[in-house]
């Protein structure tokens, strides 16, 4: 099913690997709009957005936060990948 989505993020810890689940996700828009806001039920999360520059912030169950940037392209996937220490 991931070919289906344009998006698709990681969330695991740097070094061990181990994978993360119930991962906050917020994408907002160019202008700081909310596009998307859910939790992550697993290590992998995949979205569908129309074609354009998003913010993507992740935040753990420890309030940890990570904030990346991705361009959206009309085909194709764009990957993201968040690691925690």
């Amino acid at each position: 099913l991931s070919n289906q989505f344009n998006l698709r993020l990681l969330f695991a810890m740097q070094g061990s690997g181990e994978y993360l689940s119930a991962v906050q996700v917020n994408i907002l828009d160019t202008h700081g709009g909310s596009v998307m806001s859910v939790k992550s039920k697993g290590p992998w999360f995949l979205a569908q957005l129309p074609p354009g520059d998003y913010m993507v912030e992740a935040l753990t169950i420890d309030r940890t936060s990570q904030q990346k940037k991705v361009h959206i392209e009309g085909s194709g996937q764009s990957r993201l990948d968040f690691y925690w220490r």
